[in-house]
């Protein structure tokens, strides 16, 4: 038999969510709440590289904007983003699915753009960034600071302020992370004698605080987007055939 009104009404309703449900959402579209913020001093120059991996390739602009989704694989590239099977800087710290980069990202990005969670950058002068991690830098860098304090012991419950470092014009690994496990592996390498020395203990505005430099060699992308091109056709068009089926059940009633 033909459907009634109130059949073709609920066959809309039932549309209506399940497009709601399909329509790809923007992960970037809140932000987070701030820490404290360091002094505002703009980035200049310095030398040498920062201890993360790789600085100074490809100067291609690195302030404001999200970051981007799809990467390059170049060495002379800071894009970050994603690439078919990775590359760059592995995703070395934390545990099981939850491997990220040293500065707590699994997605990389140009320094001095927004980080994935929402995090954004504070510039930062030669003289901040000696006091903050000292060393080697060929430019200025870009500070991301954790909304929340971290737990480096489980024991204990302890916490600590969290800020991490970029070097400008490179690709950052920065963004907030509070796996348990990546956290004490970067406060490990913070208060022991390994190499690389990717973070410090540092009094930040009279605050002891974890400092992690995130930066990342050139060319580092993470391994496959979120939604490949295939994938999300294959997700997409499965809920279209999921729809054409209610309508013809419901037609058939």
């Amino acid at each position: 038999m033909r459907p009634s009104i109130p059949h073709l009404l609920l066959l809309i309703a039932l549309a209506t969510v399940a497009l709601a449900a399909l329509y790809p959402r923007d992960a970037e579209a809140f932000s987070l709440p701030k820490a404290p913020r360091l002094e505002r001093r703009r980035g200049g120059g310095g030398g040498g590289r920062g201890g993360g991996g790789g600085g100074g390739g490809g100067r291609s602009s690195s302030s404001g904007g999200r970051s981007s989704s799809t990467g390059s694989t170049s060495r002379s590239s800071n894009a970050g983003g994603f690439s078919s099977s990775g590359s760059g800087t592995p995703k070395s710290f934390g545990s099981g699915s939850s491997r990220s980069y040293s500065g707590g990202s699994s997605v990389p990005y140009t320094a001095g753009k927004t980080s994935p969670s929402g995090i954004a950058p504070l510039a930062l002068g030669v003289g901040a960034l000696a006091v903050i991690f000292p060393g080697i830098w060929l430019y200025g860098a870009y500070a991301y600071n954790y909304p929340h304090r971290a737990r480096y012991n489980r024991s204990s419950n302890d916490t600590i302020p969290v800020i991490c470092v970029c070097q400008e014009y490179s690709v950052c690994g920065c963004d907030e992370n509070y796996n348990e496990t990546f956290i004490e592996d970067m406060y490990r390498n913070a208060t022991g004698n390994g190499e690389p020395k990717l973070a410090r203990i540092s009094d930040v505005n009279g605050t002891r605080t974890l400092v992690v430099n995130g930066t990342l060699e050139n060319g580092s992308t993470a391994a496959s987007g979120p939604a490949s091109g295939a994938g999300r056709g294959i997700e997409y068009w499965s809920g279209w055939w999921s729809i054409i089926a209610i309508v013809i059940f419901m037609c058939n009633m």
